[in-house]
């Protein structure tokens, strides 16, 4: 059974949040773009529409680049050692040895 750490979650979070705050604020403006075409009376159906799919465009093109900035940046390790094609080094597993024992003689 997996056994999930709410800090670990919590510190991987804090790790991508540039990223997280980058799509925040394409969504918002993907949004106001939205409502903006949806409220202007002016606008012919055919600049409605093309706003309309600019902003979904622009939308599924930020979770993208988010999603790959995510994936080489903060998380690049992490993924590699879950694929299996990095390594651990011999100073990090002397350290996991040495807090496994810690918390083993508590």
């Amino acid at each position: 059974m997996l056994s999930i750490n709410m800090n670990d979650v919590i510190t991987a979070i804090q790790s991508a949040r540039p990223q997280i705050i980058f799509f925040c604020v394409i969504l918002v403006l993907a949004v106001i773009a939205f409502i903006t075409a949806a409220v202007l009376k002016k606008l012919r159906q055919s600049k409605k529409f093309l706003i309309r799919a600019e902003a979904g465009l622009c939308i599924v093109l930020a979770l993208v680049i988010t999603v790959n900035m995510i994936c080489f940046g903060p998380m690049s390790t992490m993924i590699s050692l879950a694929t299996g094609s990095g390594t651990i080094s011999d100073e990090s597993m002397e350290e996991a040895y040495d807090y496994v024992n810690q918390i083993g003689e508590e």
